[in-house]
């Protein structure tokens, strides 16, 4: 073989060695880019701001340092060859780090803005409606309670007593509030709720009472009934008792003394030393025990007229109600049995 059949040999192999190359390293940034492209991972919705005026660069770096996208450059380059780099929506938006990089494009290019929603159901502790908080996202359940508790008197409430707290007056409801909204502001969306509703129904011929003790004998009747048309006959049992000076006894006092929701409460819990517990201290409690709602507030507003002073809790979710201590006692014989099966 002459030698220059010998190099032209070499120098193709060199270009193919060249080309291979060139193409092995097109072929692994094509795969690095698609990479760049998929999800971060699981995790939380993140509550991100997209602002009038970001460039797409801004917008694609933020995305990164928030967790919610692999790459800056990849983002930034499938929004052009998608052709909507410059069409991204500004507004509040809850992302997913599980989502792609087309999910999110397709979210921010649809102008997909959110906001937080948090529901707070009937006879909810201010313990529990702070973690129905933070689970939404809206902000740490310490927060919530700090603002409640030690801040009460900031959100002016009309005859809330000195040193008392939210609890009672944190209205269950399903609430929207903006991304950005904290605690503060759906306490406050609370508040109002609890304050529209007052005035609905004190306006509505109610006879007129103070509002605190209504409030803690309402919270008392949400806790113990579950039956709307039972809720005003409870009511009645314990205003006559308070009639008569007789302690009101009731389960959900102790419980919520004990700070903790049980099935079934033992003799010594009855002993539990909290001025909540209505075995051991005469009249209302200091304060509500749980956030009634509308029902219990007109129950508590209104209570039915009669003479019966006990009621007891049946299999079935019914009570069964008496006005003597032996018939209460029979009662609580027939509770017991059904619910034994005997």
């Amino acid at each position: 073989m002459t030698k220059a059949r010998r190099g032209w040999r070499a120098g193709l192999a060199g270009v193919l060695l060249v080309g291979a190359a060139a193409a092995g390293g097109l072929a692994w940034q094509a795969r690095q880019y698609q990479a760049a492209l998929q999800p971060v991972g699981p995790g939380p919705l993140v509550a991100y701001e997209l602002r009038s005026g970001q460039t797409p660069a801004q917008i694609a770096a933020e995305l990164q340092q928030r967790g919610l996208i692999r790459s800056a450059p990849a983002f930034l380059r499938r929004a052009r060859q998608r052709g909507v780099d410059t069409r991204l929506q500004a507004g509040w938006y809850r992302l997913s780090p599980a989502a792609p990089v087309d999910g999110l494009l397709d979210q921010l290019r649809a102008g997909q803005v959110a906001d937080l929603r948090v529901t707070i159901p009937e006879g909810l502790w201010l313990s529990e409606a702070a973690g129905r908080c933070q689970a939404a996202g809206i902000g740490s359940a310490a927060e919530y309670q700090r603002l409640a508790t030690r801040e009460a008197a900031s959100f002016k409430i009309e005859g809330l007593p000195a040193g008392a707290t939210l609890e009672g007056y944190l209205y269950p409801d399903t609430y929207r509030l903006p991304l950005d909204a904290g605690p503060r502001e759906l306490i406050a969306a609370q508040v109002q709720r609890f304050v529209a509703v007052w005035r609905e129904l004190t306006t509505a011929g109610a006879p007129a009472r103070r509002r605190h003790e209504v409030v803690i004998l309402a919270s008392l009747v949400e806790e113990e009934v579950r039956r709307a048309d039972e809720r005003a006959k409870v009511a009645g049992v314990i205003e006559n008792r308070l009639a008569r000076r007789m302690r009101l006894e009731l389960c959900s006092t102790v419980i919520f003394a004990l700070g903790e929701h049980r099935q079934r409460l033992l003799y010594r819990d009855l002993e539990v030393n909290s001025p909540y517990n209505t075995y051991r201290h005469a009249g209302l409690p200091p304060g509500p025990i749980a956030s009634p709602g509308r029902a219990s507030l007109q129950a508590a507003l209104q209570p039915a007229r009669h003479d019966d002073l006990f009621f007891v809790l049946t299999a079935d979710g019914r009570h069964l109600f008496s006005r003597t201590a032996a018939q209460h006692a029979r009662n609580k014989a027939r509770g017991e049995a059904a619910r034994s099966g005997s």
